[in-house]
């Protein structure tokens, strides 16, 4: 028999299940399947990102991973590493630096970067930058571009970056809508009063049916 304790109990569960069922990864900003038109030299003397702008979600997006595509590295490589920062990529641009480390995982080309834990503010301008160990005279990972950049929900980005010494950057924006192959994986943040609203009924009703059973007895 189910009482009233484990009615409230199930309701709780089914609103957390519903919650995560709602809030599933999403791809947002994309151009990671179009054509190479050319690539970009990443070393630690000639580092490149790209600044994006989230989309309008109150509750912000939990950051699942960021791909880029890569081609065949040329010379010795070593050390690729992925930065992002909320904010732009010089340093008195950036609000929080968010060290995504080195890849944790590679198919087909597609390098990915993951964190745990974190989350991006809706509305606002982040960052990705990408960087290597070796100086560019002694080999360079190639980061390839394409077209056909795709933006949903109000996600979009406008222009890359390059720096020399990762204080110093300039703004590229000469061959646009040339732009690094990335794609961006988020789950958008679950409206906590949702789960508090459900939670709250339940507790309702099972005080309703204790003052019911009470009148009935």
């Amino acid at each position: 028999m189910i009482t009233p304790k484990w009615m409230v109990a199930l309701l709780i569960a089914s609103a957390g299940l519903a919650l995560n069922a709602s809030a599933q990864g999403i791809t947002p900003l994309s151009n990671i399947d179009s054509a190479v038109t050319g690539s970009l030299a990443v070393a630690s003397d000639s580092m490149w990102g790209f600044i994006f702008r989230t989309g309008d979600d109150a509750w912000g997006y939990r950051l699942e991973q960021v791909a880029i595509r890569m081609a065949p590295p040329e010379g010795q490589v070593s050390g690729l590493t992925a930065w992002l920062y909320e904010g732009g990529p010089n340093p008195a641009m950036r609000r929080r630096v968010i060290p995504l480390g080195g890849p944790v995982g590679e198919s087909d080309g597609v390098v990915y970067f993951a964190r745990e834990g974190v989350v991006l503010a809706g509305g606002t301008g982040h960052s990705f930058v990408l960087t290597a160990d070796q100086p560019l005279s002694e080999g360079a990972y190639q980061w390839t571009m394409g077209t056909g950049l795709l933006g949903d929900g109000g996600w979009q980005t406008r222009t890359r970056w390059h720096s020399e010494d990762g204080i110093q950057w300039r703004s590229e924006n000469s061959d646009l809508p040339n732009m690094p192959h990335f794609a961006i994986t988020v789950t958008p943040v679950p409206e906590p009063s949702t789960l508090a609203l459900l939670a709250l009924g339940g507790w309702w009703f099972w005080l309703r049916r204790r003052q019911w059973r009470r009148k009935g007895g």
